[in-house]
């Protein structure tokens, strides 16, 4: 009976060992090919290289458990050691075939929403249902109420580029001012683009406030320089202030944040609406910003507009540099 556990001791020993080889070439190889990959760009090199020399002292801990021990257990340790580049590697290859439900969780109603009708209304805008919206929010769900990380169905409407129900949301008085953890308030990417005019007119026609600020930058000037001709327009439309500036921020009133991105058309349009000529002194004031333009030469781009631009203007009494010839005065 002896003769047969020690046999047996034997043989299992011998395929411990066995596998601790196995898994020691694989892993070496493993790293190997990892550290000196030089396919793919220079991101992608370097992070495999990282990975390898992250897994070597697992490796060499595993090798020496390994040797420098007796016993079934330590030894299976030191293959568990051994084997983290392909643990590793694993995780990768699973992450990279899966991953995608993980986020797809993660991004779901029932993780972003309040439970109960919130849930149901993420759902339905998820769906692009716009029937079922109506029916949730006159069943009283509450268009405005924030999950744990901020998000509102507005801006849940939004992650998902659900716009349809987005614009519904709106009309059934969601706030376009609130924001989530990660995400801006939804009126403040509205004026980054004109694919959102028709929300940002739905918006404003509901109630949103056309002077709102994100982070000191009025909803404008935002579209200014995004160069959203139609929000801008859209903006104006509806009352937007043309004296609001933030100095700690460094952004000028809308005029000065149209003539330091040479928007001549815009400036133009800005003027022709009462945009103020004359400011409190301070280092976003339009007389500074007056002072440093930089006209485009006659005939050159944009010239036609810096001339409807000048004689705007003028016709308020202001003069500015002829084509071509910009001034720089202290």
């Amino acid at each position: 009976m002896n003769e047969n556990g020690s046999s047996t001791r034997t043989g299992y020993q011998m395929y411990v060992t066995v596998a601790f080889w196995v898994v020691l070439a694989l892993s070496t190889l493993l790293m190997t090919a990892w550290f000196f990959d030089r396919s793919g760009d220079a991101a992608s090199r370097g992070l495999g290289a990282a990975y390898a020399l992250v897994c070597l002292p697992f490796v060499a801990g595993g090798f020496l458990l390994f040797f420098l021990t007796r016993g079934t257990a330590p030894h299976l340790l030191g293959i568990l050691l051994t084997c983290t580049p392909l643990l590793l590697l694993a995780v990768l290859l699973a992450n990279a075939r899966f991953g995608y439900l993980v986020t797809r969780h993660r991004e779901s109603a029932g993780q972003l929403l309040p439970a109960g009708k919130g849930q149901a209304l993420g759902a339905a805008i998820d769906l692009n249902d716009l029937p079922v919206i109506r029916e949730l929010v006159a069943a009283g769900g509450d268009v405005n109420a924030a999950g744990k990380s901020g998000h509102t169905p507005l801006t849940f409407a939004f992650k998902k580029k659900r716009y349809e129900a987005a614009d519904l949301l709106l009309e059934l008085g969601a706030d376009p001012t609130r924001k989530s953890d990660e995400w801006i308030p939804p009126l403040a990417e509205m004026s980054t683009s004109d694919k959102f005019c028709g929300l940002l007119d739905t918006a404003l026609k509901h109630g949103a406030d056309p002077n709102f600020a994100h982070d000191g930058l009025p909803i404008l000037q935002n579209a200014i320089g995004s160069g959203a001709e139609k929000d801008f327009e859209v903006i104006l439309a509806a009352g937007a202030r043309l004296d609001v500036r933030n100095d700690e921020r460094i952004i000028p009133a809308p005029l000065g944040f149209a003539v330091q991105r040479r928007l001549w058309r815009t400036a133009r349009i800005l003027v022709e609406h009462g945009a103020p000529l004359t400011e409190p002194p301070g280092y976003n004031g339009i007389d500074i910003i007056l002072r440093q333009i930089d006209p485009p030469s006659e005939g050159g781009f944009g010239s036609e507009e810096y001339a409807l631009f000048a004689k705007a203007m003028a016709d308020k009494g202001v003069p500015v540099p002829p084509h071509g010839k910009a001034r720089h005065e202290p």
